[in-house]
């Protein structure tokens, strides 16, 4: 086996990674979420905008239903927020006329 290969997710890591792009979705309709597991974390991103920048959320945080909720809502909030993007259903237009590097990526935090 090849130890620099990525490990496959275990189907528990692949569950919460569904259960977390599902929330966002429900949140955040319209957005295109994309959700990683790795053994602790939980990295997300919002594809239309980044593959780069987005958020990590530590799995330990994650204790209690109301916990999980909280905190998957305020990642995708926060990653919209960062590319000045309203919380809420997406409105197209905003994402096509965000400003722009020089390769074309929306610009992070205003940078």
């Amino acid at each position: 086996m090849n130890d620099d290969a990525p490990a496959m997710p275990t189907p528990a890591e692949q569950f919460l990674a569904m259960r977390i792009a599902q929330l966002l979705q429900k949140k955040y309709p319209g957005h295109l979420w994309g959700v990683n597991i790795n053994k602790t974390i939980a990295t997300i991103h919002n594809m239309a905008l980044s593959g780069t920048h987005g958020y990590v959320m530590h799995l330990q945080n994650l204790k209690t239903d109301d916990e999980f909720n909280r905190l998957v809502i305020r990642a995708g909030g926060e990653i919209l927020e960062r590319f000045g993007v309203h919380r809420g259903q997406i409105i197209t237009h905003e994402i096509t006329d965000l400003k722009r590097d020089f390769a074309k990526r929306p610009l992070f935090d205003g940078r």
